[in-house]
């Protein structure tokens, strides 16, 4: 124990000499116990649970890798819009973003997680409502206040209430409806490692300031699914060149970023 203490001491004065060393070995460490805790998630999250979507092989999801940059983000907001109106490959294509919301209303308050998502979105999952419906694309394009609720939600702050067609929560303080109920099972977006996590979902309803262009922030993703017909290789054709399209309408700075699709 004396020599182990020794040795001990001896390292911590080397260490305190040499701080840029002593940050690289912080670093390492920690990138090593990073990466195998991203390992041990992903693993369990996605490689151990099918992708709960029917015909999961033809469902896409879409970012952009930025040249040049080094990182691959989602999508921006004016982009989605970009991409709905301009790809012909797709019988469903919407977007999505993953947030908190505090619900309130019937009960104490509780932040819970959630999604933003298009009514879109939602159809190209290909998953039915256990009770009621997902909202449809006019009302998220009406930014209507309408709700749809996780299974895991409804039954730990509903009660498994069966009569919660209908009925207002608050949502950051604003009423919304609740028009259907998801299976169990039911999640999106996945988020390897957390296992139904997803609390309720809104409709996306982009605001006028997410849709300026010169806010180029890629805090969204896309999902959608091919045309009978249609390949997914030839869909992802048909949204990288609504990608290189889309460049000009970004700000000057901007212009040396070169847009490629990321699928997965």
């Amino acid at each position: 124990m004396t020599g182990l203490l020794r040795d001990l001491k001896t390292s911590i004065r080397h260490l305190l000499r040499t701080p840029g060393f002593s940050v690289t070995v912080a670093l390492m460490l920690a990138i090593g116990i990073g990466a195998t805790t991203a390992i041990f998630s992903i693993a369990e999250g996605v490689l151990l649970r099918p992708l709960p979507f029917p015909d999961a092989g033809r469902l896409v999801v879409l970012g952009d890798r930025l040249e040049g940059v080094g990182w691959e983000p989602g999508v921006t907001a004016p982009e989605i819009r970009d991409y709905v109106r301009n790809t012909q490959s797709f019988t469903s294509l919407g977007g999505y973003q993953e947030t908190t919301l505090e619900l309130s209303g019937l009960h104490q308050p509780a932040v819970v997680d959630a999604a933003r998502i298009s009514g879109d979105a939602f159809r190209a999952l290909g998953v039915a409502p256990l009770l009621g419906r997902v909202f449809a694309q006019q009302e998220d394009d009406e930014h209507e206040p309408v709700a749809v609720l996780s299974c895991a939600l409804w039954k730990n702050r509903f009660g498994g209430n069966g009569q919660i067609l209908g009925q207002t929560i608050l949502l950051d303080r604003r009423p919304y409806i609740v028009v259907g109920l998801m299976p169990c099972g039911f999640e999106f977006p996945l988020k390897p490692g957390h296992l139904n996590h997803s609390g309720l979902w809104v409709p996306l309803s982009l605001s006028p300031s997410e849709l300026t262009t010169g806010i180029a922030t890629w805090n969204f993703q896309m999902v959608g699914r091919p045309r009978p017909g249609i390949t997914v290789e030839e869909a992802l054709s048909d949204a990288g060149r609504v990608a290189q399209e889309s460049m000009p309408n970004y700000p000057a700075y901007m212009h040396r970023i070169h847009i490629h699709r990321l699928a997965s």
